[in-house]
């Protein structure tokens, strides 16, 4: 249904003209708003939709990036992307800050894990990805972490950062895609909703190459324990979109990833 939505930036600027000027009754500046998804289209819609993508993935016990993993799920949880609309991690997400509930927790920057306000986002966003994937709808940008994280599908994961990477993906079909996503506290899900597309995916398994090892001079990473390596190495892994059984797209995601390790174990 419709409703009132008053513009917050006018209205606060209205109401500090009346206190200097004495005036004790002020105008709310604002406009109707209309829904997305009307009631009658929604209720016919409910009654056709299958789930069409679903991934979960799992982290170890932290209440720092649980909080921030559950705070960014609510974010998602009940959106609807309508046919034709372009998805943006960032754009949907809006600000990091205490001030709207992020804390500081284990990330990547620049190559080298560190901490900082709002760590975690990347599962949600690796999460959020896979699931995309899954219902054959285009991905618009996706990028890889500066090295691979053994919790995510090799090849297949989606790291954001404000300002520089984020993860858009459109809705490229005749019907409204409705997402549901949960944090808990080791795991994040996402589900994709919609009436049926007719599309169906085939993912290859990731090729590697260029495998290669942390050179004994290279620094250890702080949040690695001693003994830890991951081998740096290229990948790439294709994704064919079917469309009542005629391939429609093609996609190929590379990846290149750094070695990293936590130093002589």
């Amino acid at each position: 249904r419709g409703g009132v939505r008053v513009d917050g930036a006018a209205a606060a600027d209205a109401i500090g003209g009346a206190v200097f000027s004495g005036d004790r009754t002020v105008a709310l500046p604002s406009a109707l708003r209309h829904p997305e998804l009307a009631t009658e289209s929604a209720r016919a819609f409910a009654d056709s939709v299958i789930l069409v993508g679903s991934f979960t993935t799992y982290f170890p016990v932290s209440w720092e990036r649980a909080t921030n993993i559950d705070r960014a799920a609510a974010t998602f949880d009940g959106m609807t992307v309508m046919p034709g609309e372009t998805f943006s991690f960032w754009d949907r997400i809006g600000e990091v800050s205490p001030r709207t509930g992020y804390v500081l927790a284990g990330t990547i920057i620049g190559g080298v894990s560190t901490y900082a306000i709002g760590g975690g986002l990347c599962q949600v966003s690796t999460t959020f990805f896979n699931a995309v994937i899954l219902g054959g709808y285009r991905v618009d940008e996706r990028h890889p972490h500066s090295y691979y994280i053994e919790r995510y599908p090799l090849g297949l994961d989606a790291a954001v950062f404000a300002g520089e990477a984020d993860l858009r993906w459109t809705n490229d079909t005749s019907t409204p895609v409705y997402i549901r996503a949960l944090g808990t506290d080791t795991s994040v899900t996402f589900w994709l909703y919609s009436a049926p597309t007719g599309r169906t995916v085939e993912i290859s398994d990731p090729q590697q190459w260029n495998l290669r090892w942390p050179s004994p001079d290279q620094p250890a990473d702080p949040q690695h324990a001693p003994g830890y390596v991951v081998a740096g190495r290229d990948t790439l892994v294709v994704r064919t979109v079917f469309q009542d059984g005629v391939a429609i797209a093609r996609d190929e995601w590379y990846s290149h990833y750094a070695p990293v390790w936590g130093g002589p174990g």
